[in-house]
């Protein structure tokens, strides 16, 4: 889970209201116009795991959900783009992850979610040491609520002991720590075009 910046809200949504439209009378033309601004604010990661967002492998998600907040059904700053896993993220959050407080939850357009949120090397997340009592709650209860260490950290695990093992392989080279320091640099540059990148240069920045 990164920090995202969202862009101007698609044309295509203000030709729907809440209490004359359902989400699912939402064209499939527009859908796209949306998913074109979703993966330019995601960079085609899911907003909440980072994985990588395939075509017909993901969904439009409410971050307050519909059923909870009807009237933002069609608000672009509810929005955003998840993965289909059944065991994390979006579906995860409005089927298992209840009951759950919207307020609770880091929003990741809003808040820069690695303030509270530190990876570790065994692909694992959890709330930043020295949180405030509030502030690591909030990072427990997002954890929780999208099971964020829950089956995907078994995915991120695996991808980050191919990046350590990249990282030894350098380091027994034996180069100058500049050099060393630049080829960290372009391996993290190459991480940003896949999946998990946070995790990525928390683990081999050590931060």
């Amino acid at each position: 889970m990164r920090s995202l910046t969202r862009g101007p809200a698609p044309a295509c949504l203000a030709d729907y209201r809440p209490g004359h439209h359902r989400w699912d009378h939402v064209s499939s033309a527009d859908k796209k116009r949306i998913w074109r601004e979703l993966d330019r604010m995601q960079q085609g990661r899911c907003a909440y795991c980072e994985r990588d967002l395939e075509s017909g492998k993901r969904h439009i998600e409410h971050f307050r959900a519909r059923s909870m907040a009807p009237e933002l059904t069609f608000a672009w700053e509810n929005l955003f783009g998840s993965c289909q896993s059944q065991g994390s993220c979006g579906h995860y959050k409005d089927a298992e992850g209840k009951p759950y407080e919207p307020e609770d939850l880091i929003k990741p357009d809003a808040e820069d979610p690695e303030h509270f949120l530190v990876f570790d090397f065994h692909g694992g997340v959890s709330p930043r040491h020295g949180l405030p009592d509030a502030e690591h709650r909030r990072a427990r209860e997002t954890i929780r609520v999208l099971n964020l260490d829950g089956g995907v950290r078994a995915a991120r695990r695996s991808l980050l002991q191919q990046y350590a093992a990249l990282m030894d392989d350098i380091l027994r080279h034996g180069f100058p720590e500049p050099e060393v320091d630049l080829l960290l640099d372009e391996v993290l540059r190459q991480s940003e075009d896949g999946p998990f990148p946070t995790a990525v240069r928390q683990v081999l920045r050590g931060e």
